[in-house]
């Protein structure tokens, strides 16, 4: 699989199999199994050499008598979510001295063969751009700038349920769920959200291992006067219309919009939705964790992720742009759309929030006044500038 010995120096240099892959051994567990989870976390956060290698770093280690821990460490840019479950299929194949796959075409052959037709799309996301202009998103930010974080939990909603949701598909439910959230917290009702598709539109390049998502900016209506279905509908109509045009790389939309003088699309919030294979090794059980890298790429992106047997939340967040404490409310408040949609889709988006959303003003509504106080204060010295405006002592400024 070319995109796993490739490097990303000017000439793409390809790596033999001992520079493309270094394998290490896990120390021996010394000071309990945190100690060696707190290593493990260590070993997934180094960065990578991109123009040298290795591109893939393994270790391996015993945890317990019998149960090992093996961690693959790859860059994003060399694998993404669904090809690493093929990957690691392969691995267990290769293991169990089965055959595997057999190629017949390569990562820049499909790539090649996508680039003649990518002037069929341009219009497509070119007219996106210009059919509705989606609110800007914008999130509390801490005072101070606080560290990338990554937040998960077990969704209360099964697979199936999350299945049956108001959306065509358990991705559309998950996007329209995101929109909710973000058009609560940022008080708009066109909600900018960017998701990740996969680039394979080709049944030769199934299973091709590498990177093969693109990001797409789309918008999520979230009418105040709505019910959640409604949401759902139209989340799942936007993919559909979107999903034909998925292969149109984001960069090109960036370099069409700056061309033309129109508003650069935006991915500074996003849903990634993954459904993940059951995990196993040459016909043995495994558990499966992907661990955060510590470095968020986007202020807030919602993950979830449909194994066989659990949905899993998550949200990754930048700390410059969103607190510890305020991600935690947007998982929390995910979670709750999530269910809420899934179960009650009829419930309207005004009363999912519950008592959380009354105003903390007591007593009767006032009536708005026809100035501001700043606007008194203005012509309070435009008509009497001699008046005291400042006292400190025996100082007076006028």
């Amino acid at each position: 699989h070319g995109p796993l010995h490739t490097t990303f120096d000017r000439d793409r240099t390809e790596l033999t199999a001992a520079d493309a892959v270094s394998f290490e051994l896990l120390p021996p567990i010394d000071g309990g199994v945190d100690r060696r989870d707190d290593h493990i976390d260590a070993l997934a956060k180094l960065p990578f050499d991109l123009r040298r290698g290795p591109l893939v770093r393994v270790h391996v280690g015993e945890r317990t008598p019998g149960v090992w821990d093996v961690l693959v460490a790859l860059h994003h840019a060399s694998i993404d979510a669904g090809t690493f479950d093929l990957m690691w299929s392969e691995i267990g194949a290769a293991t169990a001295g089965r055959p595997l796959p057999e190629l017949t075409v390569t990562a820049a052959e499909h790539a090649e063969w996508q680039r003649t037709r990518a002037a069929d799309h341009a219009a497509f996301w070119s007219g996106q751009r210009r059919a509705l202009e989606p609110e800007t998103v914008a999130l509390d930010a801490p005072d101070v700038p606080e560290p990338d974080g990554y937040l998960h939990r077990v969704a209360t909603l099964t697979p199936s349920e999350l299945r049956g949701g108001p959306g065509t598909t358990p991705f559309a439910t998950s996007l329209a769920a995101a929109g909710v959230v973000l058009a609560r917290w940022s008080r708009t009702e066109h909600v900018e959200i960017g998701v990740t598709a996969s680039t394979k539109d080709h049944r030769d390049a199934r299973p091709l291992i590498g990177y093969y998502l693109n990001s797409l900016p789309l918008t999520v209506d979230v009418p105040a006067a709505a019910v959640l279905a409604d949401v759902a509908h139209h989340a799942g109509t936007t993919i559909g219309r979107a999903i034909e045009h998925r292969t149109y790389p984001f960069a090109h939309m960036v370099r069409d919009a700056r061309r033309l003088g129109e508003r650069e699309p935006s991915l500074a919030h996003m849903l990634a939705y993954e459904e993940l294979a059951p995990a196993e090794f040459a016909g043995m059980p495994a558990e499966h964790r992907i661990l955060a890298s510590g470095t968020s790429v986007t202020d807030v992106t919602f993950f979830v992720q449909e194994r066989a047997d659990s949905v899993r939340l998550g949200l990754e967040y930048r700390g410059s742009a969103v607190s510890a404490a305020a991600a935690a409310e947007h998982l929390t408040d995910f979670a709750r759309v999530l269910d809420t949609m899934c179960r009650d889709p009829a419930t309207p988006i005004a009363t999912v929030w519950g008592d959380d959303r009354e105003s903390d003003l007591v007593g009767p509504s006032l009536p708005a006044g026809s100035s501001t106080v700043v606007n008194d204060i203005v012509g309070h010295a435009e008509h009497t500038p001699g008046a005291t405006a400042v006292s400190a002592g025996g100082d007076v400024a006028t």
